[in-house]
């Protein structure tokens, strides 16, 4: 069991501009990795490093790597082939990955662990705040309290997100409003992910919108998904198209809760034991889905 250090430095690291900081297989105790603009944080392979927060309860965390503060934006960070496990549940706040006013992202190959004991918890797995340009690839998520991925908008000029988001998988064991992605920004893309939940009831939503300081956010790509017992909250948003994915037990619900949204297409998804919903939505195309077993209206 490794404490982890990088520069001489054991406590609150730093890594500066440029450069790859290579992890050994091991288990790092590590508090917080401070990252610049082009770093690497990278594992020997995938499942073979361990960061581990072991911090006791009472103590908020920005991230166990978060973005160094600076009044530009931070660029071309990448994160591979690691995992990452909070060991102490508390009603704190803490976060694996804070990164914010970033550009040209990656985050790939890795695996983010959670507890779920308290109700109020807010752990989150990945939070992207007024971040552009990122890829979130063939990463795992297993039992998030809260938002396992978070896509947030941070100011004006943040509002559009350009993200992808494939190949993830997304476990949850229990119960609960959180949800696995939150976007508050336009323009992301989410191709072939999967979703599962496993508790007898809806295990919070898989997806979930909000508007972006007032505004409704535009297009969003839900495409080849395949989703179990989740629940959705799709609302203050124009454009969308959901399109070839699978629901059991499972929603695709776009709501009103703010404003009306527009411009919504629900195009030959398949939906078992499920539902596709949309109220108070201007423009609506629905086309070649098939939807059997719904507990409640169908469509």
């Amino acid at each position: 069991f490794l404490a982890v250090r990088l520069f001489g430095v054991a406590r609150d690291d730093l890594c500066g501009d440029g450069g790859v900081v290579y992890f050994p297989p091991g288990v790092y105790r590590v508090t917080q990795l401070f990252v610049g603009s082009r770093i690497v944080l990278l594992g020997a392979a995938s499942g073979v490093v361990t960061l581990r927060n072991t911090e006791p309860s009472g103590r908020n965390f920005s991230g166990m790597v978060a973005s160094a503060t600076s009044p530009a934006p931070i660029t071309d960070v990448e994160i591979r082939n690691l995992t990452f496990e909070r060991t102490v549940e508390t009603a704190a706040f803490d976060e694996h990955i804070y990164l914010e006013n970033c550009q040209r992202v990656v985050i790939e190959n890795s695996r983010f662990v959670g507890r779920i004991a308290h109700a109020s918890h807010a752990q989150k797995g990945v939070h992207l705040r007024g971040c552009r340009h990122a890829r979130i690839l063939n990463n795992v998520f297993e039992n998030i309290p809260d938002n396992a991925l978070a896509l947030n908008w941070l100011d004006a000029v943040s509002v559009s997100g350009h993200h992808v988001v494939s190949g993830n998988v997304f476990v949850r064991t229990a119960n609960g409003r959180a949800s696995q992605i939150v976007v508050t920004q336009s323009n992301v893309t989410m191709v072939g992910n999967v979703f599962d939940g496993q508790a007898p009831g809806f295990g919070g939503n898989w997806i979930e919108t909000g508007a972006a300081g007032g505004a409704a956010i535009t297009a969003l790509a839900l495409t080849a998904n395949s989703v179990r017992g989740f629940g959705s909250l799709v609302h203050d948003l124009n454009g969308l198209a959901a399109v070839g994915n699978v629901l059991e037990r499972a929603s695709l619900n776009v709501d009103a809760v703010q404003e009306r949204s527009s411009d919504v297409a629900f195009v030959g998804n398949v939906a078992l034991g499920s539902f596709l919903r949309a109220k108070l939505v201007d423009h609506v195309l629905i086309e070649g889905n098939i939807v059997t077993g719904s507990t409640r209206d169908g469509i």
